[in-house]
């Protein structure tokens, strides 16, 4: 018996795109050792965000969703420039 394959909504999967990228641009943006710029956050959040998708896909033997949908992209590069002003609007004043 075959049924339809297991689909996931995609405000769920744009959800954790956006959770990823916040979360890793709160990671790079607290890094004290390196200054890290707003390119080098964003890509940082977008690796965190989407290397879990293209990880997935690879391991079920199918295409990337993150290369034919440009949503991806954008949710978690927005997610990731929001957790770089959260980190430094968190930090207080500067010295």
């Amino acid at each position: 018996m075959s049924g339809p394959p297991f689909q996931v909504a995609l405000w769920i999967e744009l959800t954790a795109a956006a959770l990823g990228g916040l979360q890793g641009a709160l990671f790079a943006a607290g890094e004290r050792r390196g200054r890290i710029d707003v390119l080098g956050v964003v890509v940082i959040g977008l690796a965190v965000a989407l290397g879990g998708s293209v990880l997935r896909d690879i391991v079920l033997d199918q295409r990337p969703v993150v290369i034919w949908k440009n949503w991806y992209l954008l949710v978690a590069a927005a997610a990731a420039v929001l957790g770089l002003l959260l980190r430094r609007c968190s930090r207080g004043p500067t010295r």
